[in-house]
């Protein structure tokens, strides 16, 4: 939470003032509460703009007339920027010398959030096309080997339902 306080000198000249108009003592704290909050109103509103000038530098938005689906977009890049900052506060030092080291924490964030699924789709890769599993190899960085259709069939995953299972006989 942001803090802000006035120096103890403006303070008491604040409520030396006060006092002499003859000001009930609520009354001061009142009118001391309206300058501090439009002082910390003021010291604040640019870290809005810098959130929104990198939130829009690198976005994950995609036109959308759906509200829900915009206001997520929006707290995927917030996220974003908040585990950048916290990761830089942590490793100041990571591609210090890079101007755009954000994009870099991005890039690979994104990585490491897909890996797992796409390690557990290259498990059975059959019926994919090429450019698919070309993709998927360069994120795991290794060769993807295609499973022949006997070995998926007793693994119980196979193409065709099993006759035991209420699939196997459609009613027309």
């Amino acid at each position: 939470m942001l803090q802000f306080q006035l120096p103890p000198c403006e303070v008491r000249s604040v409520t030396k003032f006060l006092n002499a108009q003859g000001i009930a003592p609520i009354e001061i704290h009142r009118q001391l509460w309206q300058v501090m909050s439009k002082q910390m109103y003021n010291t604040a509103k640019g870290s809005v703009d810098t959130i929104d000038q990198m939130a829009r530098m690198y976005t994950t938005k995609r036109g959308t007339r759906r509200w829900p689906l915009s206001v997520f977009y929006t707290l995927i890049d917030i996220a974003c920027i908040n585990s950048y900052t916290r990761y830089i506060m942590t490793f100041p030092d990571w591609y210090k010398k890079k101007t755009n080291r954000r994009r870099f924490y991005l890039q690979e964030l994104g990585f490491q959030l897909i890996k797992p699924n796409v390690e557990h789709r290259a498990a059975n890769i059959i019926g994919l096309q090429n450019n698919i599993i070309m993709s998927m190899e360069a994120i795991l960085k290794k060769k993807i080997t295609k499973t022949t259709q006997n070995q998926q069939q007793t693994s119980g995953k196979g193409k065709y339902p099993d006759k035991g299972s209420p699939m196997a006989n459609p009613v027309d």
